[in-house]
């Protein structure tokens, strides 16, 4: 080769030494360092360049001059695709076998004469991952086809099928000389695709808990993404022995997924699916969905809870509606699927959700289902940073022997069984299980197929001990049917001895104390307050309706004081009600509204209410508008909260631009009032779920107030008008000149007048 001495004086033996360590045999669910990237040093482009003339005027002579090591050493020639980059050595066996019949069987017995001499010098764990830049020598031939059928006795399908492919160059196949051979190729995609006919697809009975696992049980665990890597500004297609065969630019802010022979990237420009071969296709997508990832032979999309699967090789796809997001990627078995979600492990059968289960966990980082060969149970792992962790999904119900063990009760939503399952435990274990009792009844709130009856949330109440479970359970009892006296008395001292535990309304999680996971939560002395004013409420007598002296209790409370408003992403607005503060804090996929007490009591948390919000909304308000709290976000949305249970009331979209806290007022629950900025425009909008109406003011409004579900609004004239009923109400006084609202009603001259105008509304 004429420049073949430049191209040896590049390779130090650091290097080289380098280049084989990192060709070793590939180890299963271990921890492999990161391949090393093609060079493209220009001093040796023009080397290989000349060689492929060579190769191409049908010439293979100069092939005898070029260095053995240089076969091994990572590196790279222009593709003739922009930015892409391949291993020059990938690229020789198509050049060989176009050759004429003598130069080819000169090159390739040249080939074989310096294979021969490198594998005398390497152990055999290495012969691999020397063999394959060697093609089509024949002794690389036979060393591929050897591991190609040691990975398809271990059930490692992606190395086969990779090996298969680097293969395909040669005509006959080597895997394929004879028929029962030939199935193998159909048999390996058959796995990989989850054909619930496959002996080695992994069977998806119904879920029970996700079981920790030792890392090092692991080995020969297949990982499909192992002929791909990737870091911010590169992708690389690898070989089956983790060696770099070509490497292209990625886009800029590009996500990668990828599974066997393809990889999914997105960037907000495009979603391009390539193959092995560097070849892409463009899929074009909605802007509201988005990749989920790359499992088996399909592609994942997701927007909310619908989810799309995308097959790769019959490019067809299909809808499937899941009970909650995904997090990533399902295991496949024909139609049935299996999916996880923040909080549970679902079951779907055709487009049927069958099972479900809470898996109680908290998840993070890079999660991925692996499908151990020879095992019958899948595997869950999670890669944050340099931390792994493994679960095994047991099937439910377990054996019996566990179920009587602490955590291992069965936290499904399916809470029949769990009541069946709670039953066989013998009497004296039955308080052990109590609280696992207590998450599976809660677990199931909203499940209109399997609601508990009030008895059966008694009966768990009489056998739980944790004292936050029996808070949750009475907080399920009281929304179903009210707490009796000796309920109330319960409720009151469990609440006085743990003011601070958490109280949830969500899908259950562990019991922490408090959850950060949890979307809605009340503490247990904030609960209390609202039970006791409720039954203090009922058992008052009726107050007169008329208009009376206000008492010094009729004060006008002290406005909310804002402190702080930030107007960039993520920060927050605090707002001062009396001696509380109220805090809104928003991320890039949720809103957050909280209220902690004031120093006086230390700052506890009151409660706290989160919800998801979409990543494009620019930015979140907050205000007290008269008896209740509004978050506004962006222009288009509106929530309304209970500023003392921090209930949501109201979530609304409203036409856009109309989105002022300052504006809005709650009406009765679900729907709000708008009233356009006060001496300017002459409307009022009313908003619910389903309809949206305007209704115009023939005088410009002074003040206004929201009572009882209706809207009341002065404006200058002798009467207050009603809205949605359109009614006039004479004023009990004469017209007032600033705004007299309080929580309590109308104050002026120091009487109360809202009874009043309640019986002029009822007459």
């Amino acid at each position: 080769m004429r420049n073949g001495r430049s191209l040896l004086g590049a390779c130090c033996p650091l290097i080289l030494l380098a280049a084989l360590a990192a060709a070793g045999p590939r180890v299963y669910g271990s921890d492999r360092e990161p391949p090393t990237g093609l060079s493209t040093a220009s001093g040796e482009q023009g080397a290989l360049q000349a060689l492929w003339r060579d190769l191409q005027r049908g010439l293979a002579s100069d092939l005898a001059t070029v260095d053995s090591r240089l076969f091994i050493y990572p590196l790279g020639m222009d593709s003739g695709r922009e930015g892409m980059v391949v291993r020059w050595t990938a690229r020789l066996p198509r050049a060989i076998l176009a050759l004429p019949d003598a130069p080819r069987q000169q090159a390739i017995n040249t080939l074989e004469q310096r294979l021969q001499r490198e594998l005398t010098q390497l152990p055999a764990a290495a012969h691999g991952a020397t063999a394959i830049h060697f093609l089509p020598a024949p002794s690389a031939v036979a060393i591929l086809r050897r591991d190609a059928n040691r990975a398809f006795d271990l059930g490692d399908f992606s190395t086969f099928l990779a090996l298969h492919r680097l293969l395909a160059v040669l005509k006959p196949h080597p895997l394929e000389a004879s028929p029962d051979k030939a199935r193998r190729l159909q048999i390996a995609q058959s796995a990989l695709a989850g054909d619930p006919q496959s002996p080695w697809t992994v069977p998806l009975p119904a879920p029970g808990p996700l079981v920790p696992i030792d890392p090092k049980g692991l080995e020969g665990v297949s990982d499909e993404t192992g002929l791909w890597h990737w870091d911010t500004d590169r992708l690389m297609a690898l070989d089956p022995y983790r060696q770099v065969r070509w490497q292209r630019p990625l886009p800029r802010r590009a996500q990668v997924w990828a599974a066997g022979s393809y990889a999914l990237v997105w960037s907000p420009l495009s979603t391009l699916l390539i193959d092995t071969e560097g070849d892409e296709r463009s899929l074009s997508l909605p802007p509201a969905i988005r990749p989920l990832g790359m499992h088996g032979d399909a592609a994942w999309f997701y927007q909310g809870r619908q989810v799309y699967r995308y097959r790769l090789r019959e490019q067809d796809h299909s809808r499937l509606s899941l009970p909650a997001v995904p997090l990533l990627p399902p295991l496949v078995n024909g139609d049935t699927s299996l999916w996880l979600s923040e909080y549970e492990v679902v079951l779907v059968e055709g487009a049927e959700v069958r099972h479900r289960y809470v898996h109680g966990l908290r998840l993070s980082g890079q999660l991925r289902w692996l499908s151990p060969p020879g095992q019958q149970q899948p595997i869950l792992r999670m890669r944050d940073g340099e931390d792994r962790q493994y679960w095994r999904l047991s099937p439910y119900p377990e054996a019996a022997d566990r179920v009587t063990a602490m955590h291992h009760a069965n936290r499904a939503l399916r809470h029949r069984e769990a009541l069946e399952l709670w039953r066989t435990i013998p009497e004296e274990n039955r308080h052990r299980a109590g609280s696992e009792l207590a998450i599976a009844l809660l677990a199931i709130l909203g499940d209109q197929n399997a609601e508990p009856a009030p008895l059966e949330l008694t009966e768990a109440l009489n056998v739980v001990e944790d004292d936050h479970w029996r808070l949750r359970l009475l907080a399920e009892i009281h929304r179903r049917q009210g707490l009796d006296a000796s309920l109330l008395t319960i409720a009151t001292s469990l609440a006085a001895a743990h003011p601070h535990l958490a109280i949830s309304r969500e899908p259950v999680v562990r019991p922490v104390h408090p959850s950060e996971d949890w979307r809605y939560l009340i503490s247990a002395e904030t609960w209390k307050t609202l039970v006791s004013d409720e039954q203090n409420h009922a058992a008052a007598q009726e107050r007169r309706i008329h208009a009376f002296v206000a008492d010094d209790d009729h004060a006008k409370p002290p406005e909310p004081l804002r402190l702080k408003r930030h107007r960039q992403p993520g920060a927050d607005t605090r707002l001062l009600i009396g001696d509380d503060e109220v805090t809104l804090v928003f991320g890039p996929d949720h809103t957050q509204l909280s209220r902690f007490a004031g120093p006086a009591s230390d700052g506890r948390l009151r409660w706290r209410q989160r919800w998801a919000a979409p990543d494009y909304l620019p930015g979140r308000s907050v205000d007290a508008t008269g008896d209740m709290l509004m978050v506004a976000e962006g222009q288009s949305r509106l929530h309304a909260i209970d500023p003392h249970s921090g209930q949501r009331l109201a979530a609304l979209r409203v036409p856009n631009g109309l989105a002022m806290v300052s504006q809005a007022r709650l009406l009765t629950a679900g729907r709000i009032a708008i009233l356009h900025p006060i001496s300017v425009n002459r409307q009022v909008t009313l908003v619910d779920a389903s309809n949206t109406e305007t209704i115009g003011l023939e005088y410009p409004a002074r003040w206004w107030f929201n009572l009882g579900g209706e809207l009341f609004i002065y404006d200058g004239q002798d009467s207050l008008l009603a809205l949605p009923s359109k009614r006039r109400l004479a004023m009990p006084k004469p017209a007032f000149a600033t705004a007299p609202w309080t929580g309590n009603g109308i104050i002026s001259d120091g009487e109360l007048h809202w009874r009043a105008i309640w019986q002029a509304a009822e007459d």
